[in-house]
């Protein structure tokens, strides 16, 4: 297996901030914020609301920032709190570790870190991106592939009359200046594709709202792309570990209100034509404990630097 570095953004939707409510967008007055991994971090104020990362790989890293106005926080790893830190700083230090954990042993893991603020004058904890560690099949006998939304043969959009082209904000901002976009409730993208992993790439911002993703017979998985801020180019679904054969995504709109829109801009495969094993009747496919087969890595399953240079930790 090859080891694979992925990054989610503070946009991304495979990140979940809770209470929703008690987390806001870095604020363009923010004389550092140019500083932060593509411009952006999302923070909060309040004592104990938490951001959870969930994943499976070998290794897990949060970035985000120490000021001034910075409290005590604590991270915590698949349910084991580590002891508190500071996130205090006289001098700013931006897009720094705040939380890590690295060397685990291949699998579902999840990574949470809280604010624990108690003093009104050190109230902040900010969250600028997180980083983790995966495995792809080093058995892959194909090369990466890169669906555009534009490769109508290949991605399936249905109905046909629910997908506008190009129609999005900052068509310049996205990949192939191009992009499909949808607000409706019966809209579907679909692909089918050979390859150990998968990468769903779109839009976030204040336009849009949740959408679902199945692969394969599995059920499927909720997210929302609904942001304060919009932000192109965000990793809106992963999952690797598929083993050989061919797969299928099906991403849906689900608007929790009329015009809440999804919208595709790419989709990236990797680790194409494993071989299968006859012998032991499975794919190269990464295995745990017991010899059962690690289940598909799903972004934020309950919720790429390395594997796709197009979202790049600053």
């Amino acid at each position: 297996m090859v080891q694979r570095n992925q990054t989610a953004e503070d946009s991304s939707p495979l990140i979940k901030w809770l209470p929703e409510d008690q987390w806001i967008d870095g604020s363009p007055a923010d004389s550092q914020l140019s500083r932060y991994s593509a411009g952006s971090f999302r923070l909060t104020t309040t004592n104990g609301a938490y951001a959870q990362f969930s994943f499976n790989g070998t290794g897990v890293w949060i970035y985000g920032a120490k000021r001034g106005n910075h409290g005590p926080y604590r991270c915590n790893v698949d349910g084991n709190d580590r002891p508190i830190q500071s996130g205090y700083s006289a001098s700013d230090q931006i897009s720094t570790e705040l939380c890590s954990a690295p060397n685990l042993k291949m699998g579902s893991h999840t990574i949470k870190i809280t604010n624990l603020q108690t003093d009104p004058n050190l109230p902040y904890l900010d969250v600028d991106y997180i980083i983790w560690e995966t495995k792809i099949s080093d058995q892959a006998t194909l090369p990466s592939v890169v669906y555009d939304d534009a490769d109508s043969t290949n991605i399936r959009y249905t109905p046909p009359g629910e997908w506008s082209v190009n129609a999005c904000q900052n068509m310049a901002a996205y990949s192939s200046s191009s992009c499909h976009v949808t607000g409706s409730n019966t809209a579907k993208a679909a692909l089918t594709f050979e390859g150990d992993a998968i990468a769903v790439y779109g839009g976030v911002g204040p336009q849009y709202g949740p959408y679902a993703v199945r692969l394969d017979d599995q059920d499927p998985v909720s997210f929302t792309a609904n942001s304060t801020n919009s932000h192109t180019q965000q990793i809106l679904y992963f999952a690797s570990g598929l083993g050989a054969g061919n797969h299928t995504v099906v991403i849906n709109n689900n608007p929790a209100s009329i015009g809440n829109q999804l919208d595709i801009d790419f989709i990236q495969v990797l680790g194409g034509g494993i071989p299968y094993d006859a012998q032991s009747g499975s794919s190269g496919s990464t295995s745990s404990g017991g010899g059962s087969k690690v289940g598909p890595i799903v972004g934020a399953v309950v919720g790429v630097i390395g594997l796709i240079a197009i979202i790049g930790a600053a």
